[in-house]
């Protein structure tokens, strides 16, 4: 619900068939309908859920909606409502830097295990991995318009890769350049990797 702001307090908390599941048709039901009557009521699109800011675009006439998945404050909600924790793992956490190849461009990569828990019990619900690294798009690359490119840059745009998007003042030109400040990305893309084994995790449980 649009607008609509959530506090811990207001959240119920599912009781015992969370471990023990819902022990008939009924109660399964039942169960089913206070989870879409919580989603209705306390989860926001945009928010809680919905198609990730890096990856929204114009759809093409005739194209499929993007597709929406469930986001960080979503996650945090639905661990509360069920009585869940969460606790991550980190498996690979990866720096190369290889001046021969890319002159020192670094490369960062890393793994995670999340565990779901129930908070009272301890007991292990679900486990999943997420990973994420530098090479990403979305870490890898810039988008500027022309006025923001760097100088050195601006001569040479036309051979780099373009694309149009809509602003404020109609169409806008964007240019793809690499990112100029690779080495402060570290903690962002280890937090990614974090919040994708989260979610993974929280959605099996």
């Amino acid at each position: 619900m649009e607008g609509l702001m959530t506090t811990k307090q207001d959240l119920p908390i599912v009781r015992e068939a969370v471990l023990d599941g819902p022990g008939s048709l009924q109660a399964a039901i039942d169960a089913q309908k206070q989870l879409n009557e919580f989603i209705a009521s306390a989860m926001r699109e945009g928010v809680d859920y919905g198609v990730p800011f890096e990856t929204k675009r114009e759809l093409r006439p005739g194209e499929k909606p993007q597709k929406k998945i469930m986001l960080k404050p979503g996650t945090e909600k639905l661990l509360y409502y069920y009585g869940l924790g969460c606790k991550c793992i980190p498996i690979t956490v990866e720096t190369i830097i290889d001046w021969a190849r890319d002159g020192g461009y670094p490369f960062f990569n890393y793994v995670y295990e999340a565990v779901v828990y129930h908070k009272r019990t301890g007991i292990e619900v679900a486990r999943a991995f997420g990973s994420a690294n530098s090479e990403e798009a979305r870490y890898r690359y810039q988008w500027k318009a022309d006025w923001a490119l760097p100088k050195d840059l601006k001569a040479q745009k036309d051979e780099l890769v373009s694309k149009e998007v809509s602003g404020e003042n109609g169409k806008v030109t964007l240019y793809r350049i690499d990112t100029p400040t690779p080495r402060d990305s570290p903690n962002t893309i280890s937090k990614t990797a974090q919040k994708r084994a989260g979610t993974a995790a929280t959605l099996l449980a």
